[in-house]
């Protein structure tokens, strides 16, 4: 019988292929994760699901594209200039290829850690950066982290109580997820 085991830390092995970013999930971590990464990925989906205007999917172009209104999803798309004139230009010409990006990248990090064994090319590895990153800004703002107090306050969570308390835990987590990948990719360099 095999004891209980926790999550590896990804890390860089070289190779004669560029080499490879390795690292180990269990099973109850990646369906944890598999569900936090949906969760954002429901979050950036274009407003209008299904009946989006096909000239939107074709140029990019979303005239009726507006600063949103859900902190988390404000930061995942941040106004790109303070005058509200030119952040809402900026935000119709990019605001779409921008959701779609990063909705690609939460898709392919499900595909990516659904085995508990990882071995990722160097481009998966980044894939999977980007959309942990993701993830880290949503939980960040749903827990009020504004300050590296909030975060060092986060951080000391260990044994949650409540739905919040999960929320740290699993932000911490995701750094430490994050920290593996950056230092893998670092390595690689």
């Amino acid at each position: 019988m095999r004891g209980p085991t926790v999550a590896e830390r990804f890390r860089y092995r070289p190779g004669a292929d560029g080499g490879s970013v390795v690292g180990r999930l269990e099973p109850e971590e990646i369906a944890i994760l598999e569900r936090v990464l949906a969760d954002v990925e429901e979050l950036l989906a274009p407003e209008g699901g299904e009946d989006q205007d096909p000239l939107v999917e074709l140029t990019g172009y979303s005239p009726a594209a507006e600063t949103p209104q859900d902190g988390a999803l404000r930061a995942l798309l941040p106004d790109a200039a303070e005058d509200d004139e030119s952040a809402g230009e900026f935000r119709r010409l990019t605001e779409y290829s921008l959701r779609t990006d990063k909705i690609a990248d939460l898709r392919a990090a499900r595909m990516l850690i659904a085995a508990e064994s990882l071995r990722l090319s160097l481009e998966d590895a980044e894939t999977l950066a980007r959309a942990f990153n993701s993830v880290a800004i949503v939980l960040a703002e749903r827990l009020a982290i504004r300050s590296d107090e909030d975060a060092a306050a986060v951080s000391e969570i260990e044994d949650p109580q409540d739905d919040d308390e999960f929320m740290a835990v699993l932000y911490n987590f995701v750094g430490w997820i994050r920290g593996g990948l950056s230092a893998a990719l670092i390595d690689a360099l």
